[in-house]
């Protein structure tokens, strides 16, 4: 009795392809062909595809190297990037996303204030808009750094690379983090280490202002820390 056609599904085409089962020999050339046929153009694509990603088609190309690190990673940069670009308002790109985690980490480093501190002070002045200006009071950047009480008293207390600093140097990210870091370490020693007092400070609010901004960045803190023990391997978008 002669055997019967046999249909097998394709994934990659959308009909049946009919192998008829003939002999043994014809079969297996018949299942070459087939695969040469599918599977080259295939490898082809992904070998181009390949090309492409290592000449940076795919990726920023000076970055390529740190996101691939970052996503086989999960380090305190990569979670606060991640959030960042979570919560940002205007949305941010996943490279300035990342700019400003790195930034708020090597202060975080460097002033030994926690890191979720600084996210959610830069979270509840400016929702991560690096370019935030509040002109009437003399705000600017990431972390609305009051650019009058700099000029005027903070920047004798700096070396000399920001003791010429401009309203408009405040915009950019790495500037701003550490100009903000340094004057909130400031407020924490006048403070003598008493968080809510140094938030004041900084802030210049008082009364239910002052309780109102304390609670913002009590909640954006809990947030931030949650995020982060619910996100144990993240890669950027």
């Amino acid at each position: 009795m002669p055997s019967l056609p046999v249909v097998a599904e394709a994934p990659f085409l959308s009909d049946p392809i009919l192998l008829e089962e003939i002999h043994p020999e014809g079969s297996a050339a018949k299942r070459s062909l087939f695969s040469f046929i599918i599977f080259q153009p295939l490898a082809m694509i992904l070998l181009w595809e390949g090309v492409l990603a290592f000449m940076g088609y795919f990726s920023e190309p000076a970055m390529a190297s740190e996101w691939e690190t970052a996503c086989s990673q999960v380090t305190p940069d990569l979670l606060a990037a991640r959030y960042i670009q979570d919560h940002s308002r205007p949305s941010l790109s996943s490279y300035l996303a990342w700019e400003i985690a790195r930034a708020l980490v090597r202060s975080s480093h460097d002033t030994d204030l926690p890191l979720y501190l600084l996210v959610a002070i830069a979270q509840q002045e400016s929702s991560f808009n690096v370019l935030a200006i509040n002109a009437s009071s003399g705000d600017y950047g990431l972390f609305q750094v009051h650019y009058p009480f700099w000029k005027v008293f903070f920047r004798k207390r700096v070396g000399q690379d920001l003791a010429m600093l401009r309203p408009e140097d405040l915009l950019k990210v790495s500037i701003n983090a550490r100009v903000a870091s340094m004057i909130l370490s400031y407020d924490l020693k006048l403070s003598h280490g008493d968080l809510v007092e140094m938030l004041g400070r900084y802030s210049g609010r008082s009364g239910e202002a002052h309780k109102k901004y304390v609670a913002g960045i009590l909640s954006h803190s809990m947030e931030f820390v949650k995020y982060s023990k619910g996100n144990s391997r993240l890669c950027l978008k």
